[in-house]
């Protein structure tokens, strides 16, 4: 389990980190979706689940995305700027942010800052949803294989 405050953090330690985890959800996510567009199309004929129980679920996953990606992105900022901040001081302002291109050789994946890269990458997972809902509405998402392929790749 990762540690706790963020600041403890070790990517290494984190459920999820090793490299099956994603290659599993990449074969599932593919093997789901190619089966429930198969279904959607051939027996419900394009008959989308509908109703006022679809519309909250498809609003509550919409929230539940603006919401996380919004304190993803202020956390990072924060951590962002906790960083820069104990950096060399001596490096200047331009040399203090290096690391946000590029960290120092041998530099262990640990910390707030890779945290939030953390609860970025589980977001990831999450998105998985959006095209089961979108199927589930009764007709694939433009670009379907694009799609597809984006969403099983994108959490590695």
């Amino acid at each position: 389990m990762p540690s706790w405050p963020p600041s403890v953090f070790t990517f290494a330690d984190a459920p999820l980190a090793s490299v099956y985890a994603p290659a599993a959800a990449s074969v599932v996510y593919v093997g789901v979706v190619l089966c429930l567009n198969w279904y959607m199309q051939s027996v419900r004929k394009g008959i989308g689940v509908e109703g006022p129980v679809m519309r909250f679920v498809q609003a509550a996953h919409n929230l539940v995305l603006c919401l996380g990606s919004l304190v993803m992105m202020v956390g990072t900022i924060v951590e962002l700027v906790n960083r820069w901040r104990t950096e060399s001081p001596d490096a200047g302002a331009l040399g203090k942010s290096t690391f946000m291109f590029c960290e120092r050789p041998g530099m262990v994946a640990s910390g707030a800052l890779y945290f939030w890269s953390y609860v970025y990458y589980l977001s990831k997972y999450y998105e998985l949803l959006d095209t089961v809902l979108q199927l589930l509405k009764g007709r694939a998402p433009p670009h379907f294989f694009l799609h597809v392929y984006h969403h099983s790749v994108v959490i590695f």
